[in-house]
């Protein structure tokens, strides 16, 4: 039996906890969520940096590090967490997602004088989320990293993510861990990040291109939507146990309107896939 499920991806563009919190807990699987237009210290990867209370500054929209490393004693506590899990028990939820920044796009941010590695990168945030999942014991997670850079990777940087995921499922082989990528990446390399979560965005892709990957696990969907809507049946045929449908994207920069429209399109798409025959309509 197919289980399919509707949630997002983080970011939301609230500028109140109060509302936020109601409108990711109308998802199926909610999201511990970032608010970066209240808050600018939560946009991706920057995020990371203030927790840690490692100074930088932005230049020309990267980071430029004003340490000579990324050391720190600090750990990652996310943000609105207390408030976030009193509500996942009042309404009796044990499921969610959290996403972070992967260490391949970490690496990207920086700047070259920041004199930042991947290897760096990867150490740094491998060693602060694995302290960070204790948080979780109790629950049942969803982690994804978010690889919006992976177009930049190289064969032996794709492998060096899978690793990176690798080593994060070891902490708790409970944890569904998954990565989510908005740029497109060739069908080819899905299989490498076999047997995790690829969330990435199905418009980008044409029918022949999603005939070519062998399973789904989490579609992105992006308006104008008739992209999956026209490919339902290639994905319900490849889908065995568990799908997420999700926006393609944060959504921090999205109007009242569309939130909402976005939430109901999820819906009706999981309504449509749970049809016998969705290439029939």
């Amino acid at each position: 039996m197919q289980k399919i499920d509707i949630t997002h991806i983080g970011s939301l563009p609230f500028l109140n906890v109060e509302d936020a919190i109601d409108y990711t807990f109308k998802f199926d699987i909610p999201v511990l969520f970032s608010l970066p237009i209240l808050n600018s210290k939560e946009f991706m990867g920057q995020d990371i940096l203030h927790q840690l209370k490692i100074p930088f500054r932005m230049v020309d929209h990267k980071i430029h590090l004003e340490v000579s490393s990324l050391c720190t004693t600090s750990e990652l506590i996310p943000a609105y967490f207390d408030l976030f899990i009193n509500e996942c028990l009042k309404r009796n939820r044990d499921e969610f997602k959290y996403q972070l920044i992967g260490p391949f796009t970490f690496y990207k941010m920086m700047t070259s004088s920041s004199n930042i590695s991947f290897k760096d990168s990867w150490n740094f945030l491998i060693d602060k989320y694995l302290h960070l999942f204790d948080l979780f014991d109790n629950y049942k997670l969803i982690f994804f990293i978010d690889e919006p850079s992976i177009f930049l990777a190289s064969e032996e940087e794709l492998s060096l993510i899978k690793s990176f995921m690798d080593r994060l499922s070891v902490h708790k082989n409970t944890m569904n861990i998954g990565i989510h990528f908005c740029s497109k990446l060739h069908t080819s390399h899905f299989d490498l990040f076999s047997p995790y979560i690829i969330n990435f965005d199905i418009s980008q892709y044409i029918s022949t291109e999603l005939s070519e990957v062998k399973g789904f696990n989490s579609c992105g969907i992006s308006v104008p939507y008739a992209n999956v809507q026209d490919n339902l049946g290639i994905i319900k045929s490849k889908t065995e146990d568990r799908l997420f449908f999700t926006p393609s994207c944060g959504l921090a920069f999205d109007t009242s309107s569309s939130l909402d429209h976005t939430f109901n399109h999820l819906v009706n798409l999981k309504k449509l896939f749970l049809l016998d025959n969705p290439d029939g309509l």
